[in-house]
């Protein structure tokens, strides 16, 4: 007997921004939120809105949801992770890119609608603090960008 599985032929793409501060050229935080809803640690991100680029959808969801605006993306670098999901008994399919900044602003202001909390945080932590597999194995490679950066 076979059982059918209710899903999305759709792939559902969102994009955001791996935050880097660079308290010094050995020590490093990373911004980490909390989502609502779910209450999962990840990077900020979110789905582009009509003719937005997936660079200007990470920026805006950035600033959206911690408030940060001035961020330097490290240039031709991204990372991106195809996932399943399921929602509403209905499996969806999920691509998630994200970029990689660095900013010299530590204030955050969370959008309360979609964010619970957030923390800034070592490498070491962070990678235990998120989620996601797929978001810590990111990190990782985020991570070997971040140090080439003097």
């Amino acid at each position: 007997m076979k059982i059918k599985i209710k899903s999305k032929k759709i792939l559902e793409k969102s994009y955001g921004i791996i935050v880097a501060y660079k308290q010094s050229s050995t020590e490093t935080k990373y911004l980490i939120i909390q989502s609502k809803g779910t209450n999962d640690w990840s990077f900020p991100k979110g789905h582009a809105e009509k003719d937005e680029t997936s660079v200007e959808t990470a920026l805006r969801e950035l600033k959206e949801e911690t408030g940060i605006s001035q961020i330097s993306l490290i240039p031709d670098v991204s990372f991106s992770d195809k996932y399943r999901y399921k929602a509403n008994g209905i499996w969806n399919r999920k691509q998630a890119t994200f970029f990689v900044g660095i900013t010299d602003n530590l204030n955050v202001k969370i959008q309360q609608e979609e964010v619970v909390n957030y923390i800034w945080s070592n490498y070491d932590d962070a990678v235990k603090i998120l989620t996601f597999e797929n978001q810590r194995k990111i990190l990782r490679e985020a991570y070997s960008k971040i140090l080439e950066i003097n």
